[in-house]
């Protein structure tokens, strides 16, 4: 009897240390910088969305060559499109991409 008192007892002892880790773990991570490294950690930072935000920067910036300058805009927006299908791009693919990105503008102009 008495040897199962002391494994009782150094069950709930164990558990015990187990939960005030997990409160010290929970308690170092409630930072916004822990919070945002950990984020980056779960879910990276797409080259796909840095390329759609830099083509529409160099779409929407004001340019004094006017529409030659938009060129590279639209094809890095496809790019991002293309990259998000996660199928291999090729320049037909882009190019193609970028058609479709240009007939959406035309629509909407």
């Amino acid at each position: 009897m008495k040897c199962n008192t002391e494994l009782v007892k150094a069950g709930a002892d164990s558990l015990a240390r187990t939960y005030q880790d997990k409160l010290q773990v929970a308690r170092s991570l409630t930072g916004a910088e822990t919070k945002g490294t950990l984020k980056q950690v779960a879910k990276p930072n797409s080259i796909a969305v840095a390329l759609k935000k830099a083509g529409l920067l160099v779409l929407l910036s004001p340019d004094p060559l006017g529409p030659i300058a938009d060129i590279p805009g639209v094809l890095l927006l496809s790019a991002s499109y293309v990259l998000k299908k996660k199928e291999p791009a090729s320049i037909a693919s882009v190019l193609k991409e970028a058609q479709l990105v240009l007939d959406g503008f035309e629509t909407r102009v």
